[in-house]
């Protein structure tokens, strides 16, 4: 005889007292079972176990409008690590690259690594950690909203240490290294305490005061005087919001 609705209904129930023991290739083969609950339970446990399909499954359903943007993250928070492996392998995809931003907004003091960068970003460069507050491609000069974190030819036009002396610069992202460009009426105060440093600034009292307690214990301050454009071959870094000691 024919199954009736109730014992469809037990036996789909049963299922979800199951999942202890669905293995991966139980779990995949679940996402088409013709139940939404089973789905959601077997896509839960992909998403925890690490495993490729998880992942895969949230982005397709985002791209097919069966998942909100909501829905993806909060099943991506169940692997916090595994949705940060899988979403930066996907970058070039814009669903992606919006699902992984919305990630990082869940949890702000977590230290994310920066796979997109976009205005309101920080980044440490050959004077200092600095805001980002527009971003223009060096190619055309066209304004950009955002780029991935490993890609060059950008410029940044930022406003270093914008809580304490505050001055704009421009820094072009190359190939091979990063150039810094002040107006010329400026003179920076380049600390040379180690080649490892990262920090000039026109307020020399910042530098004394600031700079050399934090990143050097207070020993004697050694710096030069240098005109624009600073020159490093070290790549730029980011952070998605300002580091806790600023003035390292």
């Amino acid at each position: 005889g024919q199954l009736t609705l109730a014992h469809l209904n037990d036996y789909r129930n049963q299922m979800l007292h199951q999942t202890s023991l669905w293995s991966g290739d139980t779990c995949e083969a679940l996402l088409n079972f013709p139940y939404e609950p089973v789905q959601i339970f077997a896509l839960m446990y992909l998403i925890r176990r690490g495993l490729p399909a998880g992942g895969e499954t949230i982005l397709r359903r985002v791209k097919d409008h069966r998942f909100s943007d909501i829905d993806g993250v909060d099943l991506f928070e169940l692997n916090v690590d595994y949705a940060a492996e899988f979403l930066s392998t996907q970058l070039q995809d814009p669903d992606a690259r919006r699902l992984f931003l919305r990630l990082t907004e869940r949890d702000p003091e977590r230290q994310w690594p920066v796979l997109v960068v976009q205005r309101g970003h920080f980044v440490r460069n050959c004077a200092g950690w600095g805001r980002i507050d527009r971003v223009e491609s060096l190619a055309d000069g066209q304004v950009v909203d955002q780029f991935l974190g490993s890609d060059t030819g950008y410029r940044l036009h930022v406003t270093l240490r914008p809580n304490h002396d505050k001055f704009p610069a421009v820094v072009e992202v190359l190939s091979n290294h990063q150039r810094l460009n002040v107006p010329p009426d400026v003179k920076l105060n380049r600390c040379t305490r180690s080649p490892a440093c990262c920090f000039a600034t026109p307020d020399v009292n910042l530098l004394y005061n600031g700079h050399n307690r934090a990143a050097h214990d207070g020993l004697r301050a050694q710096f030069e005087l240098k005109n624009s454009p600073l020159r490093s071959v070290k790549p730029v870094e980011y952070r998605l919001r300002a580091p806790i000691n600023i003035l390292e």
